[in-house]
């Protein structure tokens, strides 16, 4: 008959008893089998592990992006403190730079301006004087004294008139050139005429032709050199008077640009 096992009052005497019943059979040592509260032991050792593990690895990650953080934000500051100063100045100075850069061309483009005014007003042959007047008052700053402006209506005023007298006498001149001329002609024919009738009445009105083409050629040659000299000595003469009147016209055009470029200065 099977009889049941006696009761056991615990589970580790249970698993004695059969460890002890095992043993017997085989003749040899069982391995070793932790307690659970062992067992709960070590999992909580090795979970603590883990985390700390865990834990230890993750404030390395942190505590070297916080050290990159102040390592960079040191490099600025100091970056900043020995650079501020440099990059100050140099904005100061390419600002003044800038500054230069944009007088310098107000300068040009004023001085581009007065050398036309000047240029104007230095040619008055081809200008009338409203022309150069208009021209100097609308490109040029207002003038602060009533005087200059007075000066200036002056000199142009001058120029206008060399520019009149200038005409008239280089018209008068070549007039009388031409009539200087024709007059060389008239006397040149006269003497022509009168030589031939000379010549008609001492030979009692019978020339042959060759004396008379003869005698016209020596009144032609005698002709064309009295208008030659006539002609050389009006060259002469007009050569002279350019010479003297283009003098005093060069003085008084340099007088007058002279007195211009202190009305200039003035202002």
């Amino acid at each position: 008959t099977h009889h049941p096992p006696p009761p056991r009052e615990t589970m580790a005497d249970f698993f004695e008893e059969d460890f002890e019943d095992l043993e017997g059979d085989t003749g040899e040592e069982l391995p070793y089998v932790a307690s659970t509260q062992e067992q709960t032991s070590q999992l909580k050792e090795r979970e603590w592990n883990l985390l700390k593990e865990r834990f230890k690895n993750q404030g390395y990650l942190e505590g070297i992006e916080k050290g990159k953080e102040e390592l960079l934000q040191a490099g600025f500051d100091s970056g900043f403190e020995e650079s501020s100063s440099v990059g100050y100045a140099f904005g100061e100075a390419f600002g003044f730079l800038r500054m230069c850069e944009e007088i310098l061309i107000m300068a040009e483009s004023e001085n581009k301006l007065y050398q036309e005014d000047r240029k104007i007003i230095s040619t008055p042959v081809e200008f009338s004087t409203d022309e150069p007047q208009r021209g100097f008052t609308e490109s040029s700053p207002p003038l602060l004294d009533e005087g200059i402006t007075s000066d200036c209506v002056s000199v142009c005023s001058e120029l206008e008139e060399l520019k009149k007298s200038f005409l008239t006498r280089s018209t008068a001149e070549t007039e009388d050139h031409y009539q200087q001329s024709g007059t060389a002609n008239e006397e040149a024919d006269n003497k022509y005429d009168s030589h031939q009738q000379t010549s008609q009445r001492y030979s009692g009105g019978k020339i042959n032709n060759n004396e008379r083409k003869e005698e016209e050629n020596t009144a032609e040659r005698k002709r064309e050199k009295n208008i030659e000299a006539v002609v050389d000595d009006d060259i002469v003469e007009q050569r002279e008077n350019d010479s003297t009147r283009n003098t005093a016209l060069i003085e008084n055009i340099q007088s007058l640009r002279g007195r211009l470029g202190k009305i200039v200065e003035l202002n």
